[in-house]
C-alpha cells in the first residue's frame, strides 16, 4: 500500500517545487534616478518634472503610495497596480519656501524588493530680485 502512494505524492509534490523555483516577481524600476529644479523664486512653483515608473517583473506591482517630502509636492499619474512590463508617470514640483538649496525625496511604497523606492529631488530657491531678471531674460529672448 506504501508504495502506491509514493508516485501520488511526487505527482503533487513535484510541480509545487517548479512553481515555488520559479516564484514570480515584481521590480519597480524608477527613471530618472534623480530630479534637478533648478533655481526657481521663492513662493513659486516649476513646471513638473516626471518620473516614470515601470514594472519590469513578472508578477503584478501594488502601488501603496507615492509621496514627496521638503519642498516638493508629487502628482501621481499611477494606478493603484501596474501589471509586468506597464509604466506610469509620477510628476513632481518644486516650490522653495526659502533661498537657498532645496533638498526632498520622492518616495514610492509598493510591493518590490524592500517596499519603498526613493528618487532624490533638489533645487534651488531663488528671492524676488531673481525672478524679475528670469522674466527680464526669458521675455527678451521670445522677441
Amino acid at each position: 500500500m506504501r508504495l502506491a502512494r509514493i508516485p501520488v505524492f511526487f505527482r503533487v509534490l513535484l510541480p509545487l517545487i517548479s512553481l515555488l523555483a520559479g516564484a514570480q516577481a515584481q521590480t519597480a524600476q524608477l527613471s530618472p534616478t534623480s530630479l534637478k529644479f533648478g533655481a526657481q523664486a521663492v513662493g513659486y512653483a516649476t513646471v513638473q518634472k516626471s518620473v516614470t515608473l515601470t514594472n519590469s517583473g513578472t508578477a503584478v506591482l501594488v502601488i501603496a503610495g507615492v509621496a514627496a517630502s521638503g519642498d516638493f509636492a508629487t502628482n501621481n499619474l499611477c494606478p493603484g497596480s501596474l501589471p509586468p512590463n506597464g509604466s506610469c508617470k509620477i510628476n513632481a514640483a518644486f516650490t522653495p519656501t526659502v533661498t537657498g538649496i532645496r533638498t526632498g525625496t520622492l518616495t514610492l511604497t509598493d510591493n518590490a524588493g524592500t517596499g519603498r523606492q526613493t528618487v532624490p529631488l533638489t533645487g534651488t530657491g531663488v528671492g524676488p530680485v531673481a525672478r524679475a531678471l528670469q522674466t527680464y531674460i526669458k521675455g527678451s529672448q521670445s522677441s
